[in-house]
């Protein structure tokens, strides 16, 4: 099965897709990896980074849909083209609520480091950020 190699400032690790997640989705989401660029802290959500995929992201529905993530949670939001990271507990909102997103993803090596490095956003600001499709 594909994988994600993960790569925020300085910590690295992978990121296994879930079960629920169709095979439609994960070949769209890879269609537009890698992807390189900043992963910044969502203001509204606590504690998540966004990072902004390239356009073209051939997603238009949600699956596995969820507003709650938890620590090393990958998610997409399929209005905004963006790949979220949980670093800690989290809820998707906007401006005006609660907005669900479409899990797809559980780091699964690395994780600590990957969680403590995003956890510094909130001091340093926003993170290098790299997003590949693993071997």
């Amino acid at each position: 099965m594909r994988h994600l190699e993960i790569t925020v400032g300085k910590a690295t690790g992978e990121a296994e897709f879930i079960s629920e997640v169709d095979s439609k989705v994960i070949d769209a989401i890879c269609s537009v990896l890698p992807c390189e660029g900043t992963l910044i802290p969502a203001i509204w959500s606590g504690s998540l980074g966004a990072l902004q995929l390239p356009p073209g992201l051939p997603l238009d529905e949600l699956q596995a849909s969820v507003c709650s993530l938890y620590p090393g949670t990958l998610a997409i939001s399929p209005r905004t083209g963006e790949l979220l990271l949980s670093y800690g507990a989290a809820e998707t909102r906007t401006e005006l609520g609660v907005e669900y997103v479409c899990r797809i993803a559980t780091v699964t090596t690395g994780r600590g480091s990957l969680i403590t490095e995003c956890a510094t956003m909130h001091d340093r600001g926003a993170l290098g950020a790299t997003i590949a499709i693993g071997n």
